[in-house]
Order: C-alpha cells, then structure tokens, then sequence
C-alpha cells in the first residue's frame, strides 16, 4: 500500500494550534492515532506521519452508502511530512481531520436549484476543470457544466474576501453520491478543503464552509 499524499511545510504551530490538534486524536477522538511511516525518495531528513481516520463507513451514513457498506480502513488517512517530528505528526492530524470533515454532511444543508437560479449568489461553474469533447467521448459519464441543470448547493465562506457564495456540494464533499446528471461536472477531490478557521493551514484553501 502506497503513502497517502501529504502536507509538507516548514512551520511553526503555535501552542493553542498543538493543543487543539492533540485533543483530536484518541479513543474518544476524531482520529484512533499516528503513526511514523518509512521515509519516501527524496531527502533522507524528512519525517513522514499518517494520522488514522479509521472506518467511517460504520459511523457516518454517507460514506456507508457510498461505499455499500465496504470498509474506508486506510484509504483516507491524513499524512504531513516536515523536518522534525512534531511538525509531521501536527501536520498529519490536519489533514486527517480535514479528510474526516469532507465526509461529514447533512442533507439538511443543501439547497437544490441551478446555477441560473443563484445567478451571482453562485459560484461560476465554468471556473471548475472540466472534461475536453473528446474525454467525454472517451467517458461519456462526466458532462461539462450546466447552468440549467438543478444540482445541490451548499452555502460557503471564501476565506480570501469573507463573502458567502453557494458552491456545488459535490465540489465540498467526499462520498457524496451524484444525485443529477448535472453534477457530474467535477469530481470529488480533496485538494481545497480547510479543517476550520485554523492559522496552522496557513490559508492553503479558499473555502471554508460554515458547518467545519
């Protein structure tokens, strides 16, 4: 089994963020523990932790539906690597709490409508990669954007202006089942997420919804 991909920065955590990233990890905690792993190619200083989200399909609806009921075990741990120990370890409980947070969701949230409807409310879809004509001959699942096509929305915050814009929730949310041809646009990655209002991600992400 690979290394999961990981955060690697040279940083200083304030205490508030080491104590605060700490009390999450844990049997009572969003993540069962860390653990070193071997060192990768490249240099030979770097230390590498994986932080354990464990089995969400047992805990979150969602994910077990997603995955009919198949274990999440290993396939979405956080990692970090830095070039001292405690700066890996941090950096792996941050990304394992955000991978936890992209899995955690509540119907409850989501708005149904199109992009016409929201007009500036809304994000711009034709800002999100999409799939070229001849990938979508190639995988006709994936369609480009569609202003007409009702998808779900979840409310965000841009952590670079503080405005509120509606965002696809499909762009937000791992293990998300496509719920409309129309959101088959993006695929679910998670590359633009942020763990909360947290100095420690040094504002690596643009969006921060309101439920982390």
């Amino acid at each position: 089994m690979g290394h999961p991909p990981m955060i690697s920065k040279t940083m200083k955590f304030s205490e508030t963020s080491k104590q605060s990233l700490n009390r999450l990890v844990g049997r009572t905690g969003i993540l069962g523990g860390t653990m070193e792993l071997p060192g990768a190619d490249g240099d030979s200083r770097m230390m590498i932790y994986a932080a354990s989200v464990g089995n969400l399909a047992a805990v979150l609806d969602g994910v077990h539906n997603s995955t009919r009921g198949a274990s999440t075990w290993g396939t979405i741990d956080g990692a970090g690597g830095a070039f001292n120990q405690e700066d890996a370890r941090l950096l792996s409980i941050a990304e394992g709490v955000e991978r936890y947070a992209s899995c955690v969701y509540d119907e409850a949230q989501f708005i149904w409508a199109t992009a016409r409807e929201l007009g500036s409310e809304a994000v711009d879809l034709t800002q999100f990669p999409s799939v070229s004509e001849a990938e979508n001959k190639r995988t006709p699942a994936w369609i480009p954007p569609d202003a007409d096509s009702p998808i779900r929305w979840v409310k965000s915050i841009c952590m670079m202006t503080g405005t509120t814009r509606w965002i696809p929730a499909m762009s937000v949310y791992l293990h998300l089942p496509y719920a409309s041809v129309g959101e088959r646009f993006t695929v679910p990655l998670f590359g633009s997420w942020a763990s909360g209002a947290t100095s420690f991600l040094e504002n690596e992400y643009d969006v921060y919804h309101d439920q982390l």
